[in-house]
């Protein structure tokens, strides 16, 4: 039997952040949620005895404290072992020209569909060599 797979919610808003993680839940994620890119670094880098580091971080681009391409940096220079991906209301046709040469597998827009999401989910998972929410007994 697998395990599920960890994903990162990190967005400022609740609201957002609740449907998010909601989203993901009810497609059998793992799911841990954070409300600024500090919060979300430090639960990255923070050694759970026991527990799986995390496999994805769907993130917020525009936050306080720490924004989503300060956050997507930090992983790339602390080399965390994980993908991300980015849900967000900022409107630039270049996203992914700044996105990209951090390591970010894609992005969003909101509102986005919730299927659409959890598919890409899935896809950037599989990518990486995990895979869905669901083991192959489909639990």
């Amino acid at each position: 039997m697998g395990r599920r797979k960890r994903i990162l919610v990190v967005e400022d808003e609740p609201c957002c952040r609740t449907v998010l993680a909601l989203i993901l839940k009810s497609n059998n994620f793992d799911v841990t949620e954070a409300e600024n890119g500090e919060e979300a670094l430090s639960l990255l880098l923070r050694k759970d005895r026991g527990k799986k580091p995390f496999d994805l971080v769907v993130t917020d681009l525009q936050m306080p404290r720490m924004t989503g391409f300060e956050l997507i940096r930090a992983i790339k220079k602390e080399t965390i072992p994980v993908s991300t991906f980015v849900v967000t209301g900022l409107e630039d046709d270049d996203l992914m020209a700044k996105l990209g040469p951090m390591g970010c597998a894609g992005y969003m827009e909101k509102p986005c569909d919730f299927d659409a999401l959890v598919e890409r989910v899935t896809a950037i998972l599989h990518e990486t060599g995990q895979s869905g929410g669901l083991d192959a007994q489909g639990r």
